[in-house]
Formats: C-alpha cells, structure tokens, sequence
C-alpha cells in the first residue's frame, strides 16, 4: 500500500516490535516522519528509516504521555497521525473471572484502554489547535467476540471499541478522524510463547483455535494491518471516513499479491462459527495451511 504521507508527522505507540513496528515502518516507508515510542528501547527500530525517532513512552505515566505529546508537537510543529498500538495481555493468568488476579487486571487494564485514553487526550489537544488529524487504535476481535480465560484483555479491548466510537462522534467536527482496526492471532514474540513456539504454555490449543480462522494460520505484524490504512490516513477534502472497525482474521492481501486472502466477509463467517461452536471449514484448495502443521517458524 502506497499513500503520500510527505510533511506528516506520525506517533506510534508500543513500536519497538511486532505489529507496532511494523505500522511505524510503514508510515515511514510511505514518507512521513515517524516517532517510535515503547516502554522498551525503541532505538533499533527507529534506526531502520532516516525518518525514523525513538522516544522513551509508558502509556500509564499521565506526565510522561504529556511530555511527549508537547515535545513532538514543539520540535516537528505538528502531529498528523497517532496510532494507539501499545498493548499487554496476561502470559500467566489463564483462569475464570472468579480466579483472575486483581494484580493482574489493573496492568492490562491501564495500558490497554487507560493509557490509549491519555494519549488520545493528549494528541486531540494538538489535533484541535491545528486543525485535524488521525487517531487510530488497535483494539482486537477480543473487543468483538469475547473469548474465556482472558477476562481483563477482553473488557480492555471491548472499552477500545466503543471509546473509539465515541471519539469519533466527539471529534469529527474538528476535522479529527478516529478509527479501530481489530487484529486476529496474530504471530508476535508474545503470542510464541503463548501458543505457537515449540515450548509454549497452550500450544496444545492451537489447531482448536486456527480452526476458526481462514488461512489456517495467524497473521504477521508485517501484512496484516495495511489493507484499512489506504483510508484513514489520507489527508483529503473528502476525507469523511471515521468511526469504522476493520477486522482482520487473516493477513489481507497486499498488492502484487497473487495468494488469496480472507475478506471482511470470510471473518464474519468465522465469527458466525465461534458463535455457533462450528468451526470454519476451509477450502481443498489453496495456499491455506494446516493447522496440525503450523510451526512459528512456517512461512
């Protein structure tokens, strides 16, 4: 996907790995300036694109959230572009709600919708003064279809859904657009050590849970976002587009592309099967993989 992003600023959260990095390197690779901020050391990522810059960010620190913002608004003059990626989810408190640890829940919860609130607080300041921009958060098909044993991640994810909703009716009028993409399994260094390493803690789930899914496998950060950025992005006077939820539940096709990716349609189908307990049948043919045969390391 190609869109001219020249003179536009662009703030990332959670960029120094997986989905993240990936969206920061495709803002830089379509020409905007791009600050890459983590909790983590963002610096090898940013290093990637002379467009690139690493900013220290912990998405719960309401002073450091402001810092930032005043610090990118101060040295580049404006901010186009924030997309609300930083995200956690628990590696260990896989239990029912009556079982799930209060130490557990506030975390998730603070990062995952809190500190997408703080930023987007911040960022709209900004946005407002000058006119416009882009808010777009990352919320997950956990926000959508709730799943067990992840109660903290689901409701997070589900106040990201309707927050940005709201968002957008509060601010389109001042020129500002918010929109939400919700990703599918998607194959990062967290999700290996959870379902698809060789030593992961459910990789016994796996086949269960790809069955579900189109592709037969999860996606990777470096496709499966792109497809709903070709819009929300654009800076246009017909720009109209706000309040829309894209879903992915398998990477979507990229141009050039000859492998046959799963539409919005073939999620809803999936969805329709997790509702009804049925899982998705998949087609004989295909580049479709099987998911007694997926590894993290399959292509």
């Amino acid at each position: 996907m190609r869109a001219d992003l020249s003179g536009k600023v662009s703030l990332v959260t959670g960029a120094a790995r997986g989905i993240g990095e990936a969206i920061a390197d495709r803002l830089a690779a379509n020409g905007s300036q791009v600050i890459y901020t983590d909790v983590a050391d963002a610096a090898p990522a940013a290093g990637k694109s002379p467009r690139g810059v690493a900013m220290t960010l912990d998405v719960t620190d309401s002073a450091q959230v402001r810092e930032v913002i005043r610090r990118v608004a101060s040295d580049f003059g404006h901010l186009d572009i924030l997309v609300n990626n930083a995200g956690i989810n628990t590696m260990k408190a896989r239990v029912t709600i009556d079982q799930y640890p209060r130490e557990e829940w506030d975390p998730i919860l603070a990062v995952d919708l809190t500190g997408l609130y703080e930023m987007s607080r911040e960022a709209a300041q900004v946005m407002k003064k000058q006119g416009g921009g882009r808010i777009i958060n990352i919320a997950s098909i956990v926000g959508l279809v709730p799943l067990r044993l992840q109660c903290a991640y689901v409701a997070a994810k589900a106040g990201v859904v309707n927050l940005t909703k709201a968002m957008a009716l509060e601010l389109g009028q001042h020129g500002i657009l918010v929109n939400g993409i919700a990703p599918g399994s998607t194959l990062t260094e967290g999700t290996k050590h959870l379902f698809y390493g060789p030593d992961a803690q459910f990789k016994d789930s796996v086949r269960q849970m790809l069955a579900y899914v189109p592709l037969g496998r999860p996606g990777r950060p470096t496709r499966s976002p792109w497809r709903p950025y070709s819009w929300p992005i654009r800076k246009t006077p017909t720009s109209t587009a706000t309040s829309s939820r894209s879903t992915a539940a398998g990477p979507p096709a990229m141009p050039g592309s000859s492998e046959k990716e799963p539409s919005c349609e073939s999620f809803v189908t999936s969805i329709r099967a997790i509702r009804s307990g049925t899982p998705r049948r998949r087609p004989t043919e295909g580049p479709w993989r099987s998911p007694a045969t997926f590894t993290a390391s399959s292509p």
